[in-house]
């Protein structure tokens, strides 16, 4: 990239002349003014190069010219992320919100004073999902459009065991701050959905909002793996000089794993290193539940363990499929199986103070979760449950289910209104009690 300082007045440097890239165009910019999209490109390997758009903002320039301070927003690679690929490059430049300072990103009503960065950044997000929305309207005239925005997911985890009174986190102190926290990020979504409510949707326009999950307050930590080694169904190798224990499949029956919480007989035929027979299968299964069962919080000497069952048994969870386990169970509500310790995600490979561990321990980051519960699985106020709405021709007004609905029944409810037909795989049913 290449710029220069120049004296556009005649009173000392006062702009930056700087090019745009492959365009080979120049512009000046004075202070305070960012500069329109530059192209480059960042090699990543010796075969591949990444072609990016930034933009730039001088923040302060000297007149004697010792001294410039230039602000870059992020630097957004074009390709790889859109199909067709052009794609990229166009939503960029034409509706992309770059990094906003402190003071653009202020509103009154929802983010003033000290809070967390991570809710201005989610409010930047937002803004920017509303936008692309928008130009991709302008620009292709979408039929069908689907997008996901975690926020609200960011906000459980870093809150709700700040905001439930009888988890040891609570202080009315942090609840405070934290119901804030979550206020501000409802308001967040609600000005996104106002946004696209109001420039992409018409009375013809068939409106669905819905989650994947709610979330539950939980603080305590659970280690799935000494109820296997005391039943002889884990092995686990010395550690190595890293003080890591390998497994030892040669002794290894049954396979953990955390996120989601299966089990896996180690079967020969099927697994690599499998050592259970195939008329052992049931037995160990069973052996797997009992184990399970047995865990016990060391401190309050509660279960830990909700349910365990075999995978045939769990299909009308949504269970079902080859990457399923043997063993599927469940966690009571205030229980989690991770606290952003990245290591205990591989339990093939432990670090010796993991494996040592006691069923249950104070978690130290995280608090709260939702893969590791039953579908009705409720802590005071709280639940994984969400709500679904579905609003636009075709569907009346005011109706408030009754049964149960799964989010495996909005494809092809979906498919249904929009006339386009069923996927071959789906499992949900259609929800004609909403339909005129």
């Amino acid at each position: 990239m290449k710029a220069y300082i120049i004296d556009t007045e005649g009173s000392g440097y006062d702009a930056l002349a700087i090019k745009l890239g492959k365009e080979n165009k120049w512009e000046i910019l004075k202070k305070d003014q960012w500069s329109d999209w530059i192209s480059n490109d960042i090699i990543t390997t010796e075969y591949e190069k990444l072609p990016c758009l930034f933009k730039v903002n001088i923040k302060e320039l000297k007149s004697d010219g010792s001294a410039l301070h230039l602000q870059f927003t992020s630097i957004y690679n074009t390709k790889g992320w859109t199909n067709p690929e052009h794609l990229g490059e166009k939503i960029i430049r034409n509706a992309l919100i770059y990094d906003l300072t402190r003071e653009q990103q202020k509103v009154d009503y929802m983010i003033s004073g000290a809070v967390k960065s991570y809710l201005g950044i989610a409010r930047n997000e937002a803004l920017n999902i509303a936008n692309i929305i928008k130009y991709m309207k302008s620009y292709m005239n979408w039929d069908v459009c689907f997008f996901h925005i975690h926020l609200l997911d960011s906000v459980n985890h870093r809150t709700l065991g700040n905001v439930y009174e009888e988890s040891p986190l609570y202080t009315e102190r942090k609840a405070e701050k934290s119901w804030e926290h979550i206020r501000i990020a409802y308001q967040i979504v609600d000005e996104l959905v106002k946004s696209l409510m109001d420039s992409v949707v018409d009375e013809e326009t068939v409106i669905v909002f819905v989650a994947d999950h709610g979330a539950i307050p939980t603080w305590r930590v659970v280690n799935p793996l000494p109820a296997l080694i005391n039943a002889d169904l884990l092995s686990y190798k010395k550690p190595d000089d890293n003080g890591n224990c390998a497994v030892d499949w040669s002794k290894t029956k049954a396979f953990p794993y955390l996120e989601p919480p299966y089990i896996w007989v180690n079967l020969k035929g099927r697994d690599p290193t499998g050592i259970v027979d195939q008329s052992e299968y049931e037995t160990v299964r069973d052996q797997i539940i009992e184990a399970l069962y047995q865990l016990r919080d060391p401190d309050t000497n509660e279960k830990i363990i909700k349910l365990a069952i075999k995978k045939e048994e769990a299909e009308y969870l949504g269970q079902n499929g080859e990457r399923i386990g043997d063993v599927i169970y469940f966690l009571n509500p205030s229980y989690q199986l991770f606290d952003y310790r990245l290591e205990k995600l591989d339990p093939s490979l432990q670090p010796i103070d993991l494996l040592k561990k006691p069923a249950a321990y104070d978690a130290q980051v995280n608090c709260a979760a939702h893969a590791y519960f039953l579908p009705d699985a409720k802590l005071g106020d709280f639940s994984i449950s969400v709500p679904l709405i579905i609003k636009g021709p075709g569907i009346k007004k005011g109706v408030q289910m009754k049964d149960i609905v799964d989010l495996i029944d909005v494809v092809p409810t979906l498919a249904h209104l929009l006339d386009i037909p069923q996927p071959s795989t789906f499992q949900g049913k259609i929800l004609h009690q909403i339909m005129e």
